[in-house]
Order: structure tokens, then sequence, then C-alpha cells
């Protein structure tokens, strides 16, 4: 349901009418008639609608004979599911001498701030790799692996960065603090569950 398409009824009574009690995708794969699946049919709908609208650029209707599609530009164009607004931060070498990363974001200006502080991010990537180097079967370095692909690809480790150390956020800020890992990624961290530096 869109601003587009809406429903003649919220009612599922009135929406299914013809449901047999069994749950399984045959209304999803098959165009229901008139008198089936009401939820299905308006699903279909909105579906033949959204690919294959020729005044959209992803539609399927060229599918076959494009190759855009190989990318990510489809994807970003129609969305799986619509989710809750997101900001993109980077993950950048904060002191080269360090070895030190933290999360960056741009400005209207294109310049990069620290936003670590802003959205309540604990780095604890060196803890980790510290705790857990010897038990784990594989340990990521984030630094590493941008040193070893900027050398492998002949490019400024300062590219690499910001090409693959993205990671999107929910837009919001009062939810309580972030821990990001080289190694279990970003997770959140309830106020009770934060452990005190000593």
């Amino acid at each position: 349901e869109s601003k587009s398409l809406h429903m003649p009824s919220h009612d599922l009574c009135t929406l299914l009418q013809s449901w047999d009690g069994s749950i399984n995708s045959a209304d999803r794969l098959t165009v229901p008639d008139e008198n089936g699946n009401k939820f299905a049919k308006y699903e279909h709908d909105a579906i033949c609608r959204l690919l294959l609208n020729n005044d959209r650029p992803d539609s399927m209707v060229n599918y076959p004979v494009n190759c855009w599609d190989l990318s990510a530009i489809t994807q970003n164009l129609s969305m799986f599911r619509e989710s809750a607004p997101v900001v993109e931060l980077t993950l950048r070498n904060s002191d080269p001498d360090s070895g030190e990363c933290s999360f960056y974001m741009r400005d209207k200006n294109r310049n990069w701030i620290k936003v670590e502080n802003i959205f309540k991010i604990n780095n604890v990537s060196s803890n980790d790799l510290d705790l857990c180097h010897e038990r784990l079967w594989l340990a990521r370095d984030y630094m590493t692996a941008v040193e070893n692909y900027a050398e492998l690809n002949g490019i400024e480790m300062t590219d690499v960065m910001n090409r693959f150390g993205r990671i999107n956020l929910p837009d919001y800020k009062n939810i309580g603090t972030w821990n990001y890992s080289d190694l279990f990624g970003m997770y959140k961290t309830d106020k009770e569950d934060q452990i005190e530096d000593d």
C-alpha cells in the first residue's frame, strides 16, 4: 500500500475471502482471478506499477537488454522495504602515525567531520583483536585489509577507506550507544550493558 495505491479495506476477512487457512507463496506466484485472494491481487498490481513502468529508470521492461542492473543502482532505486532514514558514515584513518580509525561523515561543504561523539560510537576494534586474536580462526583487521588492498591495486589508502569503509546507521542520535568492532561490525549497546573503563 502506498500513496498512489490504496486498498479498499484493511479488514483481512474482506481481503482474504478465499483463503483456505494455509500459508504459502502460491498466491504470490500466480496471478489471482477477480474472485480470488484480493490481498494478493493488490500486491501484484503494486509490483506491476513498480517494475513494469517505462517512466521509471529501473523498469524491468528492458531488463534483458541493459547492463546497468548488474550494479547496485537498481537496489538503491527500488529498496526491498521502505526503511527508516539512514546516515552514511565512513571509517577513516584519524591518525596516520598510530593507525587509529574513527567514523566521519561529509558536511554540506563536502568536508570530513568526525562524528563518533555525535552518534555515541565506541570503536572497540583494538580491544577485540587483543582479546580474540588467539581464539578466532579468522581475525579481521580493518587497517591491514585497507593496506593490503591499496598496495595490491596501486591506490591510496584513503581512497580504499572512502570506498569500502562506509556503513549506514539509523538517522537519529538518541538511541543509546553503538560499539564498532572490526570482528563483529556495528552493534547497539544499551546503557545498562556498557562496560565502564577503570
